[in-house]
């Protein structure tokens, strides 16, 4: 039998009591009695198995009939004809495990994530159950469009000082802007639309610190508005984000999350990903990370040839690392050749062709 939600399926609602929902679905026994929704899986053979639409049709219309009949007040939350593919985020939620194991496919934001959610629970992962699901599949679409990929390439900054810049898209995670601010790294921070960043950075500076470094930071910690489109119209997604390469593309290097800021358990830690990337890739722009061997955030940067390395808090080190990009561009040219492949219009192909499997 074909996975549960390749079915065509009818989630519903229902308001009347639970003995009345099986009596129209024809099948009181696999009713939880405690239950508000119901999957209504239907006798006829899915279309991924064969399936004629309109005997499919006729075998909807004969259970709405049947509820009707038996006076069962309901609402369709949704009507399935394909099979379905779960796409798991960031968050594992309480899900039924026979419905995970029936599950046609299963999106992930990368391999690491699968690890930690299918880990026995002894072993620190979560210990989810996807069954013998052959279509598991890695895919981030959390990337910005091709089209906002153009070449309007600014002058940096440091050509024009003789300083470092370096930019954090959103919260600024684990770096010691005291450390770089020492070392003459400048640290740009683009506001996202829900944190106070300057309290972020606040919290990580004792108060001694924050006196004694005050003058330093007011020099070396710029703070920017948000470029975040979040609500827009899609003229302004595109009036916003067509700056974004020119924006950006002024600093000398873009930082990833450093450390482990949420105190993440290891596996999970390992998963996170280097959501900023796509971000600094459009711009053109290496990305700082600490060392993490195992870690995606880490491994993903090597992959691509664009990561700075910040060795055990290393600030000198580092800023001879940036230093020497900036005169090289090395790292600059690979990600200007990687960005395209990290963009949102290349997951499509890989998409598609995870629903055609799945079907």
């Amino acid at each position: 039998m074909r996975r549960l939600l390749a079915f065509a399926a009818l989630s519903l609602l229902l308001s009347a009591s639970p003995s009345a929902a099986a009596s129209a679905a024809g099948a009181p026994d696999a009713v939880d009695e405690t239950a508000a929704r119901w999957f209504v899986e239907l006798s006829g053979a899915p279309r991924a198995d064969g399936g004629e639409a309109a005997t499919l049709r006729q075998e909807k219309a004969r259970f709405r009939s049947a509820a009707r009949a038996a006076g069962i007040a309901l609402r369709e939350r949704g009507a399935f004809d394909a099979p379905l593919v779960w796409h798991s985020g960031f968050d594992v939620q309480n899900l039924d495990l026979d419905v995970m194991r029936a599950l046609d496919g299963h999106l992930v934001c990368n391999r690491e994530k699968l690890a930690y959610w299918t880990a026995p629970v002894a072993e620190g992962g979560c210990g989810l159950d996807v069954g013998d699901c052959e279509v598991v599949e890695a895919m981030d679409s959390d990337r910005p469009k091709v089209e906002f990929m153009n070449d309007r390439f600014a002058a940096r900054l440091s050509d024009r000082d003789g300083d470092l810049h370096t930019v954090c898209a959103g919260r600024p995670l684990g770096i010691d802007v005291v450390a770089a601010a020492r070392r003459g790294i400048h640290v740009h921070v683009y506001a996202n639309s829900h944190d106070d960043v300057a309290e972020t950075i606040a919290r990580s500076l004792s108060p001694h610190e924050a006196r004694r470094s005050a003058r330093l930071l007011r020099r070396h910690v710029h703070l920017h508005p948000s470029l975040q489109t979040i609500g827009a119209s899609w003229a302004e997604v595109q009036r916003v984000k067509e700056r974004w390469v020119e924006e950006f593309s002024r600093y000398d290097a873009g930082w990833s999350t450093i450390g482990n800021p949420f105190g993440h358990p290891p596996l999970d830690d390992r998963a996170a990903l280097a959501n900023k990337t796509s971000t600094y890739l459009l711009a053109g722009l290496p990305v700082i990370t600490d060392r993490r061997r195992g870690h995606y955030r880490y491994e993903e940067l090597r992959r691509l040839g664009v990561e700075l390395e910040l060795v055990d808090g290393d600030y000198d080190g580092l800023r001879e690392r940036i230093a020497d990009e900036a005169r090289t561009g090395d790292r600059r040219r690979r990600a200007v050749a990687e960005r395209a492949g990290y963009s949102f219009d290349a997951t499509i192909d890989p998409l598609l062709d995870a629903l055609e499997r799945a079907t």
